[in-house]
C-alpha cells in the first residue's frame, strides 16, 4: 500500500475538513473512499474504505483516527496486505493439503491394480508353463 501526504484541505460533504490529508490506496490499488460510519461502534467515525463497497470491496477499512502519520498509515496497510496474503496463503495451502491427498489415495488404488495385475500375469506364466510341460508328457 502506499501513501502519501497531500498539503491541501480538500474534503468531501459528508467529512471534516482537517490540516493532513492522506492519500490512501486499497488492496485493489484504487484511492481508497473517505467516509462516515453511520451505525455500529464506529458509529460517527471517519474511515477510509475500497472505493468499490459494497459491489467487489475488497474488505479494505482503516478509521482515520488510527492512520497518525505516513508511517503508521504505511504500517498499517502493510499489516492488511500481509493479513490478507496469510489468508489466501492457508486457503491455498488447506486446498494443496486436500489434493495431495486425494492423489495419494489414487496412487494406492494405481499400485493395488499394478499387484494384482503382476500376480495375474505370474500365475498366467506358472499356468502355461504346467500346461506346456504336461503337453510335452
Amino acid at each position: 500500500m502506499k501513501s502519501r501526504s497531500t498539503g491541501g484541505s480538500s474534503c468531501n460533504a459528508s467529512s471534516n475538513c482537517s490540516k493532513f490529508q492522506a492519500e490512501v490506496y486499497c488492496h485493489h490499488k484504487l484511492s481508497a473512499v473517505l467516509r462516515t460510519a453511520k451505525k455500529g461502534v464506529n458509529e460517527g467515525k471517519m474511515f477510509y474504505g475500497c472505493p468499490l463497497w459494497p459491489k467487489n470491496s475488497c474488505g479494505f477499512f482503516v478509521l482515520v483516527n488510527d492512520l497518525g502519520a505516513d508511517a503508521t498509515l504505511s504500517h498499517h496497510c502493510n499489516k492488511n496486505c500481509c493479513e490478507d496474503q496469510v489468508l489466501k496463503l492457508k486457503t491455498k495451502n488447506e486446498k494443496l493439503k486436500k489434493e495431495l491427498w486425494e492423489l495419494r489415495i489414487e496412487l494406492k488404488k494405481r499400485s493395488r491394480g499394478e499387484k494384482v495385475a503382476l500376480i495375474g500375469l505370474i500365475f498366467s506364466w506358472i499356468f502355461f508353463a504346467l500346461c506346456w510341460m504336461l503337453k510335452k508328457n
